[in-house]
């Protein structure tokens, strides 16, 4: 008996019609057009029916446009990879199904916002977990490290730049793609020059997705773009419950920024008496100096009304006598400014004004 193979053209004069069906979300019209065949990787206005149906939550088309080996690492017309879309817009069961056919999980839009960015920014917490299953690089960071809710050097936050990279703005279409690493996480001390999930989690707020990134051992001292880490970013907020969730990740209460300001330096400075207590409490250093040789209590010292953050620090045993580089002490600083009380709350301390210098340094 005789067998011929008899090859079936793909029809492009479908791609139209597979595109609307998938948009629509008529599921019965893609299965007739898929078995005609119909190749599910052709693009239609520089996009495919896998792109059209995620950007439509049409999860079942998804999966049948998945079964007919469309591409899960598939991209739109703004160059956003599939997959971030979806953990952008918390679609987990779009992202369910992705992940099953292979998507690489460590896809990054142009501006290095990967798809466990994405979700941790949104705070989708069942998208963290999968891309966390699936082995994703919890401590990759986007190319620039800033957030929505920090662009002090930038005239556009990451943030928004991703939201408009996601329909918004046509302009900003055009992307490529980060290679994918096979590792579980990256090595403790990549990731320097931007903002990685971790950072995202925290500066948004996202408890929950920040406690799933910890527990699977992300680096929790990471900082962003700018040398913030993510403690900082939370004391600056007064976000107790983040900043407690990252001491018990491992956070160093005395992890610094680029400047050398810690998270009690800067609430020293900033008069947040519940954030010196809180830091206090969780062992922060109260002799840590900045990079101009300050102290947490010089930083006080020199400010008016800062004298219950003052006692709180001598209460924890910060050394009064300690100079900053301009060979300044405490003392020197409140006394300056006629601040009566703070003199004299320094001079009990056993900071005499004829005492010798003593310089800080950088721990």
């Amino acid at each position: 008996m005789d067998i011929q193979l008899v090859l079936v053209p793909l029809r492009d004069d479908s791609v139209m019609e597979l595109t609307q069906a998938s948009m629509q979300g008529n599921v019965a019209a893609v299965e007739e057009i898929l078995q005609r065949p119909q190749d599910p990787n052709q693009r239609t206005l520089n996009r495919t029916a896998i792109s059209i149906a995620a950007s439509s939550r049409r999860t079942e088309v998804v999966g049948l446009l998945l079964e007919a080996l469309a591409n899960p690492n598939e991209v739109d017309d703004t160059e956003i990879p599939v997959l971030v879309h979806a953990c952008h817009e918390g679609m987990s069961d779009v992202v369910s199904l992705l992940l099953q056919a292979k998507a690489c999980p460590d896809l990054s839009e142009k501006f290095g916002s990967s798809a466990l960015f994405c979700a941790s920014m949104g705070g989708h917490t069942n998208c963290v977990q999968m891309l966390l299953q699936a082995r994703a690089d919890m401590d990759k960071a986007d190319v620039d490290g800033l957030t929505a809710l920090q662009n002090h050097e930038v005239t556009m936050p990451l943030g928004v730049r991703v939201r408009m990279n996601f329909g918004y703005n046509a302009e900003l279409a055009g992307s490529e793609l980060l290679r994918c690493l096979p590792e579980l996480r990256a090595a403790p001390n990549t990731a320097t020059n931007g903002a990685t999930a971790v950072w995202v989690a925290a500066d948004r707020g996202h408890a929950e997705a920040l406690s799933l990134l910890l527990d699977a051992r992300a680096t929790a001292d990471l900082a962003d773009r700018t040398g913030t880490p993510p403690l900082l970013s939370a004391c600056r907020r007064q976000d107790v419950r983040i900043a407690s969730i990252l001491l018990a990740g491992m956070a160093d209460p005395n992890v610094a920024d680029s400047r050398g300001t810690t998270a009690l330096i800067d609430a020293s400075d900033a008069n947040r008496l519940n954030m010196v207590n809180f830091l206090l409490e969780a062992g922060a250093g109260t002799d840590c100096a900045d990079v101009n040789g300050e102290t947490a209590l010089m930083r006080a010292a020199k400010q008016n009304n800062h004298l219950r953050v003052v006692n709180a620090l001598l209460g924890a045993k910060a050394d009064a006598s300690l100079a900053d580089k301009a060979a300044t002490t405490p003392l020197m600083h409140a006394a300056s400014d006629g601040q009566t009380d703070m003199v004299r709350s320094l001079l009990e301390a056993a900071a005499p004004p004829d005492a010798p210098i003593r310089m800080t340094r950088r721990l």
